[in-house]
C-alpha cells in the first residue's frame, strides 16, 4: 500500500496463493510505485502551494479529489503493460464484468463504483483498469496526465477530475465511462455468439436470490459433494451437497484469503489466518483438519506460514506449501495427525510453489512452480525423491492441477477465457476440456476418472458442475478459440516493454540498520488552523503532526483558541505503540472560559497531564472475531483563578486513576449483515481520585450488548444492558459514560440502570443517485425501545421511550465513504411527549 501524511509504501512480501505470473515483489515494485507517481504527480501548482501551508497532507487531501478506481485502475494498467503477465492480461480478473453484462446489464458508473447490496459489483480493481486502459485505448495515454495535471493545479470540489477529462477528451468520466463499457460490451457480445460451449450438469440445486460462489468442489462419496460456499449474504461455509441438490453445512472455518479445501476418506483440510496476541502486522497461517463423521477438528500446525493444504487419499499425510518469514518457498509433506514434517522439498531457483496435489497412488505430489519466465507445472516423486519440471514455465495462467493416471488435469487462460485443459504425458499434448461461457476453475475427478468436476461462473455466482469426459470431443491447444482482450495490445504498445528487473545498479540502495530512537519524530504535516483527530474539530490555531516509518511513534502539538470558550491553549499528545502495552500521554494548558450564573463570562486556568496505557488483545479464533483491552491511567488536573473568576469557582488540582476492560466476540459477517447476527461485548469502567483538594465522587459503569439474529436474513436484534452508579456527597462529579435513554436530555443521576432493544433491517436497495451529487445504496430502520430507572439522591425517576430511526446510506458528491443521513422519532410514553432528531454519520473506516 502506498500512503500519504506520511508518505510511504509498505510491502507485505508473503505472495498469496492465487498469485498470477509474475513474481510477487517485482509486482508490488510496479504496481505500488505507480501509486508512489500518482501521488508525486498532483504536487505541483496550486497543491504544491498548499503543502508549503500544510505539508504531505495537502497532496493526501487533494488525492480525495480522485475516484479511487482511477488509482487502482491505472496502476493496475501499469503492471499490465509494463510485465508479461499482470491483472489485465487474466481472463478471471475481467470475468465478472463480462458475465455482468452478458447475463445483465451495464450498470451506472455511480453503482459500478459504490456498489451494490442487491446486486454483485465487480471492485474499483476491475471497474478502474477498463475504464482506464479503454481511454487510454482511444484517447492516447496523456490523457491521464493532462487530467491528473489539471486536478493538481484546480484542487476544488466537484469533480475536477472529470472536467480534466472532458478538457483533455471532451468528455466527462460519466460520458467516457459510456462509452468503453459500451465498446467491451459489443466485442465480448461478438465473441460470445462465436464461441460454443460444453454441456454440463449442475450440482446445486438451491434457487439463488442473490450472488453465491459454490467452490472447490470435492468428491466425498457416490452421493456427497464436499464444496465450499459464499456470497454477499453468506459467510464462507464448508457444505455437503446430495445428489438431489439438498445442503448441509458442514463446518464454518475462520478467516482466510483465498482458501482451497481438500476432502480425502471424510476428511478436509484447509487453511486459516492465527492471529498474534498482539502485533496487528504478524499474523500465521495455519493448517486445520476435520473430521467429518467425528465432527471434531485439530489444528496441524501452530504458527507457521503454511498454504494451500492437500490431503493424500488415504488422509494420513498432507502436502502444503510453506513460506518462512525470508521468502523461503518449500513443498512440505506432513503427517495429518501430529503436524510432523516428513519430508521437504526445495526447488533450485527457490522458486515460489503453489497448489499441490497427489497422484492417485499417492506416490508423486503435482504442483505450480513460478520462475523469472512465468508459471508451470512440475511433480515430485516421493519414493525416488525425484523433482520433474512437467510443463516449461510461461505467462499464461495456470493453476490446481490434479493427476489421475497418466493425464494431468488443470485450469488454465490460454483461449482468453479459463477452461479445464487436460495434459497428456505420454504424447505431451494439452487438450481443452470444457468450453465455459465465463470461466471453468476448480478441477476435481471422481475415484474412477470418467467424472469431471468443477465450478462454472455466472453472473449470480459460480456453480458446482459435473460433466462426463469424452476424450473424443476435447480440442488440441493448437485448435482452440482465442478470445483476445480488446485492451492489452494497445495498453502495451504506448508503452516501452516489460521491466527487466535483472537490469540496474543493485547497489543503488544500501541495507542499513534503522535505529528507532532517532526517528522516533518525523514531522510530516502541518496547518494554520488547529486540528482535533478526537472529534475531528476545526478551530484557529495551529497543528504539527508526527509519525514515524514504522507507524509506531504518534504525536501532534499545537495551540487551539476556542470559539465557544473565548480562549486559547497549548495541546500536545503522543502514541507510542512499539511495546507490548501501548502508551499515551497528553498535555495541556492555558485558558478556559464559561458563563456564570448571571450570565456573565469567565475565565480560569487550567493545565491536564494525562498518562495511560493499554494493552489490545487480539483472540481472535476460529469463526469468531474476539478481543480483551484492559487500559489503565492517570489524569493530573489542576484549577487556577484568573482575575475574572468568580471565588466560589473550583479550583486547585487532583490526581485521578481510571481503569478500563473491553471485551467482545463476534461472528464473521456477509456483506449484506448490518450487524452481526451473534456477538457479545462488555465494557466495565471505574474512575477515582487518588488525591487533591478537588475531589470527584468514584463512579463505575458497566455495559453490555448482545446481537442476537432478527426474524429474516440480515435482519439484527441488539440488547443492551448498562448501569452507572457513583456516591452522594458534596464533592464532584464525573460525567457518565454510558448514553441516556434517547430522546431525553441529560439529566443528572447518582445511579443509572438501563436497559435498550435494537430491532435493526434493511428496507430496501435503491441502487439509485444523481450524477456528481448522490449515490443511495441501501435505506435502513431500527425500531427501539429504552427504559431506564434514574435516582437522584433518593429521588425515583423513569425514563420511556420508543420509536423508529430511519436511516440512508449514501455516498455524497463522489466522496468514497458513506454518510448514513436519517432522523429518530421518539416518543416517550409516560409523559406522551415525542419528536424527531436528524442523524448524521460518516463511515471513514470503510476507506
Amino acid at each position: 500500500m502506498v500512503i500519504w501524511a506520511p508518505k510511504r509504501s509498505e510491502f507485505f512480501t508473503m505472495p498469496p496463493q492465487d498469485n498470477y505470473a509474475q513474481e510477487w515483489l517485482e509486482q508490488l515494485a510496479i504496481h505500488e510505485f505507480r501509486h508512489i507517481v500518482q501521488m508525486d504527480k498532483l504536487n505541483q501548482g496550486i497543491t504544491k502551494i498548499l503543502g508549503v501551508v500544510l505539508g504531505e497532507q495537502a497532496v493526501g487531501a487533494v488525492s480525495a479529489l480522485l475516484p479511487g478506481w482511477f488509482y487502482e485502475g491505472d496502476a493496475v494498467a501499469t503492471e499490465t503493460a509494463l510485465s508479461h503477465s499482470g491483472r489485465g492480461r487474466l481472463p478471471s480478473f475481467y470475468m465478472p464484468l463480462r458475465a455482468q453484462f452478458l447475463e445483465k446489464k451495464i450498470y451506472s458508473l455511480e453503482k459500478a463504483y459504490f456498489g451494490s447490496y442487491k446486486d454483485f459489483v465487480p471492485n474499483h480493481y476491475v471497474l478502474g483498469y477498463h475504464l482506464m486502459a479503454g481511454i487510454r485505448k482511444n484517447y492516447g495515454a496523456e490523457v491521464l496526465n493532462t487530467s491528473v495535471n489539471y486536478v493538481a493545479r484546480n484542487p476544488f470540489p466537484f469533480s475536477p477530475f472529470s472536467r480534466g477529462l472532458k478538457r483533455a477528451t471532451g468528455k466527462g468520466q460519466w460520458e467516457l465511462y459510456d462509452e468503453v463499457m459500451t465498446e467491451l460490451d459489443s466485442v465480448w457480445s461478438l465473441q460470445y455468439k462465436n464461441n460454443s460451449y460444453t454441456p454440463f450438469d449442475i450440482i446445486n440445486k438451491e434457487k439463488k436470490v442473490e450472488f453465491t460462489n459454490y467452490k472447490y468442489p470435492q468428491f466425498l462419496n457416490d452421493s456427497t459433494i464436499i464444496a465450499e460456499k459464499a456470497g454477499l449474504g453468506t459467510i464462507q461455509k464448508f457444505i455437503a451437497i446430495s445428489k438431489t441438490g439438498e445442503e448441509e453445512v458442514i463446518y464454518t472455518p475462520g478467516f482466510s484469503n483465498n482458501v482451497t479445501i481438500s476432502c480425502k476418506n471424510n476428511k478436509i483440510t484447509w487453511w486459516e489466518y492465527n492471529y498474534d496476541i498482539r502485533w496487528q502486522n504478524r499474523v500465521y497461517s495455519d493448517i486445520w483438519v476435520y473430521d467429518i463423521l467425528s465432527k471434531k477438528k485439530k489444528r496441524v500446525s501452530t504458527r507457521k506460514h503454511y498454504f494451500s493444504p492437500a490431503l493424500s487419499n488415504e488422509a494420513d499425510r498432507i502436502a502444503a506449501i510453506h513460506i518462512s518469514p525470508i521468502n523461503d518457498y518449500t513443498l512440505e509433506i506432513l503427517d495429518a495427525t501430529t503436524g510432523e514434517v516428513l519430508d521437504k522439498i526445495v526447488t533450485p531457483g527457490n522458486y515460489v510453489l503453489f497448489t499441490p496435489s497427489w497422484s492417485d497412488d499417492d506416490t508423486k505430489v503435482l504442483f505450480v512452480y513460478l520462475t523469472p519466465e512465468g508459471k508451470g507445472i512440475a511433480s515430485y516423486d516421493l519414493y525416488h525423491k525425484e523433482l520433474s519440471y512437467i510443463t516449461s514455465p510461461s505467462a499464461i495462467e495456470i493453476a490446481l492441477p490434479v493427476l489421475h493416471k497418466n493425464i494431468i488435469y488443470f485450469q488454465a487462460a490460454y483461449s482468453g477465457i479459463d477452461n479445464i485443459y487436460a495434459l497428456d504425458m505420454e504424447s505431451d499434448s494439452i487438450y481443452q476440456v470444457t468450453s465455459a461461457r465465463f470461466g471453468a476453475f476448480h478441477p476435481s475427478l471422481s475415484p474412477d476418472g470418467k467424472t469431471l468436476y468443477y465450478t462454472d461462473y455466472t453472473a449470480m455466482g459460480s456453480n458446482v458442475v459435473t460433466a462426463p469426459l469424452d476424450r473424443a470431443k476435447w480440442i488440441p491447444l493448437q485448435s482452440i478459440t482465442i478470445n483476445k482482450n480488446p485492451l492489452t495490445e494497445p495498453l502495451v504498445a504506448q508503452e516501452y516493454g516489460p521491466i527487466d528487473f535483472t537490469q540496474g545498479d543493485k547497489q543503488l540502495y544500501q541495507v542499513t540498520r534503522y535505529r528507532k530512537l532517532p526517528h522516533l519524530f518525523n514531522f510530516h504535516s502541518w496547518s494554520p488552523v488547529y486540528l482535533s483527530t478526537a472529534d475531528y474539530g476545526v478551530n484557529p490555531g495551529v497543528t504539527f503532526l508526527s509519525q514515524n516509518k514504522l507507524s509506531t511513534s504518534v504525536a501532534s502539538v499545537g495551540y487551539e483558541y476556542s470559539l465557544n470558550e473565548q480562549a486559547g491553549r497549548f495541546k500536545a499528545s503522543y502514541s507510542y505503540t512499539g511495546f507490548f502495552p501501548m502508551i499515551d500521554l497528553s498535555y495541556s494548558f492555558g485558558d478556559r472560559g464559561g458563563i456564570y450564573r448571571d450570565s456573565s463570562y469567565f475565565n480560569w486556568r487550567e493545565s491536564t497531564f494525562q498518562i495511560s496505557t493499554k494493552i489490545p488483545l487480539n483472540l481472535t479464533h476460529g469463526k469468531y472475531l474476539m478481543g480483551v483491552t484492559p487500559n489503565v491511567g492517570v489524569l493530573h488536573l489542576n484549577i487556577s483563578h484568573k482575575s475574572n473568576t468568580p471565588d466560589e469557582f473550583r479550583k486547585g488540582n487532583a490526581y485521578v486513576a481510571y481503569y478500563q476492560l473491553t471485551a467482545y466476540r463476534q461472528i464473521k459477517t456477509a456483506y449484506k449483515d448490518i450487524a452481526p447476527r451473534w456477538a457479545q461485548s462488555i465494557t466495565v469502567n471505574y474512575r477515582q481520585t487518588l488525591k487533591g483538594n478537588l475531589w470527584y465522587n468514584p463512579q463505575f459503569s458497566a455495559e453490555g450488548k448482545l446481537f442476537v439474529p432478527g426474524v429474516i436474513k440480515h435482519h439484527s436484534t441488539k440488547l443492551t444492558l448498562s448501569h452507572f452508579s457513583q456516591p452522594v456527597s458534596d464533592a464532584l462529579n464525573f460525567l457518565p459514560v454510558i448514553t441516556f435513554p434517547r430522546g431525553y436530555i441529560l439529566q443528572f443521576n447518582n445511579r443509572l440502570y438501563k436497559t435498550a432493544i435494537d430491532y435493526k433491517f434493511p428496507l430496501c436497495y435503491p441502487d439509485w443517485g444523481i450524477r456528481r451529487l448522490m449515490y443511495l445504496p441501501r435505506i435502513k430502520a431500527n425500531l427501539f425501545a429504552d427504559y431506564a430507572i434514574g435516582y437522584n439522591r433518593e429521588n425515583r425517576r423513569e425514563y420511556q421511550s420508543v420509536g423508529l430511526e430511519m436511516i440512508a446510506e449514501t455516498y455524497l458528491l463522489e466522496f468514497a465513504a458513506p454518510f448514513d443521513l436519517g432522523f429518530r422519532y421518539f416518543f416517550h410514553p409516560s409523559t406522551t411527549f415525542s419528536g424527531i432528531q436528524f442523524l448524521v454519520s460518516v463511515n471513514l473506516g470503510s476507506l
